[in-house]
């Protein structure tokens, strides 16, 4: 074609592409599609494809030659990549540094390439961690918030003033910008002031008044509001109380555990909570370890990591956790900077991670079996005392079955390093926790 190519490496992750495109290539492209052009446009006056060159030029010159640059460095930078075998990741950011139409244009392109660290000494790590221990303390708290679930509710009678703890009994209506809104009305409502979830607004609102009282409760909403139009605003809850009640905790016996779904006996409910309980500690135990493990990997192997593979790690965190919608992640106009001061430090760990371990599975030569899923599933239904159609289904398999084997070599990655890991346990402090 022409086009003289040159790579320069700016680090280990970015290159720069340059192009020096001769005059008469981009004449003769340009010729060629004006001459096109020419054969089909129709300008008042001609008949269509008659119009002359001059003419033709004259009102579209300007954007064929600018799509003939464009078709050049497209093409020449697509060669380029092929030729180098380079892996790039994200746009690239072109530069055309001569435009002008007399001598050579010079342009640039500014890729990321995709990491290719060496990972070595990844086995035999040596670290401390804290873990968590299960204790009856904690299979009575379990209890004890299965007793709040059941409880009863009953009217204070020989008092009228609301203090902390109550369960308060109202009518509400909130205002936004000064206007009601029916979507934030309610009759009847219950607002239990001895609750963590509860708005601390509200407990400061209610308490101290009385049976009939309307108490003005504001609630600032910031960005992370439940609907848009609340964003950033002031509403003002207008809550009349109608009663005051107290909450009567059910009784820890087979009955609860009957209407719990989840025994039959209070002796097989508490059994059944105490295992399930080892099994959430056990996996936050595990969890903590392959935290601190990837900590001193990441530590140890360092290496450059492209913006472009952080933004797209913000990008699914943002899908993830529902703060945007997926059409609007796709489109090229989406916006990333604002998102990266939160949420960059941690998805720059999650892309490291992965980095990371898919060196280690390539170095280990680790290749996962249909038959090496279904055990993987298999154990999984085990510890988890589920059938394993339930476990198929929360998997999605075998639809996302190649998803699901990347995710069991991950697995076995985590629980080869783990096995070979040489770990101090140390018990956590559950007041720090």
């Amino acid at each position: 074609m022409g086009v003289t190519t040159k790579i320069e490496t700016s680090d280990e992750v970015t290159r720069r592409i340059e192009f020096q495109i001769p005059k008469a290539v981009l004449d003769k492209r340009y010729d060629q599609e004006l001459r096109r052009a020419c054969s089909y446009i129709q300008l008042k006056g001609f008949r269509k494809g008659k119009a002359p060159r001059n003419v033709v030029e004259q009102f579209y010159g300007g954007s064929i030659r600018s799509e003939v640059l464009s078709s050049i460095i497209d093409e020449s930078f697509k060669e380029a990549v092929l030729e180098n075998a380079l892996n790039i990741v994200g746009a690239p950011r072109i530069d055309i540094t001569d435009p002008e139409k007399t001598g050579d244009l010079v342009a640039s392109a500014e890729v990321s390439l995709f990491p290719d660290p060496e990972i070595k000494n990844y086995f035999d790590e040596t670290f401390s961690v804290e873990v968590d221990a299960l204790s009856d303390d904690d299979i009575e708290a379990e209890l004890k918030e299965l007793q709040k679930y059941h409880a009863n509710y009953e009217d204070i009678l020989d008092r009228t003033k609301v203090i902390e703890g109550d369960v308060v009994v109202g009518d509400y209506q909130g205002y936004v910008d000064g206007a009601a809104d029916e979507r934030m009305k309610m009759s009847n409502a219950m607002v239990d002031l001895a609750k963590d979830q509860t708005k601390k607004e509200f407990i400061t609102g209610l308490v101290d008044k009385e049976i009939g009282a309307t108490a003005d409760i504001t609630v600032s909403y910031g960005e992370d509001a439940p609907r848009e139009n609340l964003k950033n605003k002031d509403v003002v809850f207008k809550f009349t109380i109608t009663k005051i009640q107290k909450r009567v905790l059910a009784e820890l016996d087979d009955e609860l555990a009957k209407k719990s779904g989840r025994a039959q006996s209070l002796a097989e409910l508490r059994d059944n909570v105490a295992k399930r309980r080892r099994r959430q500690v056990k996996k936050n135990n595990r969890d903590l370890k392959e935290e601190k493990l990837y900590e001193e990997l990441i530590k140890k192997n360092t290496f450059i990591v492209p913006q472009a593979l952080i933004d797209e790690q913000i990008k699914r965190i943002l899908l993830t956790h529902g703060m945007v919608e997926q059409k609007s992640v796709q489109s090229h106009e989406f916006n990333v900077e604002p998102y990266r001061e939160h949420f960059s430090s941690y998805a720059e760990t999650m892309v490291r991670r992965a980095i990371i371990t898919e060196k280690i599975i390539k170095n280990e030569k680790i290749e996962i079996s249909d038959e090496a899923v279904n055990s993987w599933l298999d154990k999984q239904a085990e510890e988890m005392e589920v059938s394993r159609k339930e476990v198929d289904r929360n998997f999605n398999y075998p639809e996302q079955k190649a998803e699901l084997k990347r995710y069991v070599a991950y697995a076995t990655v985590v629980d080869k390093l783990l096995d070979k890991a040489k770990i101090t346990e140390m018990l956590r402090d559950k007041e720090a926790k």
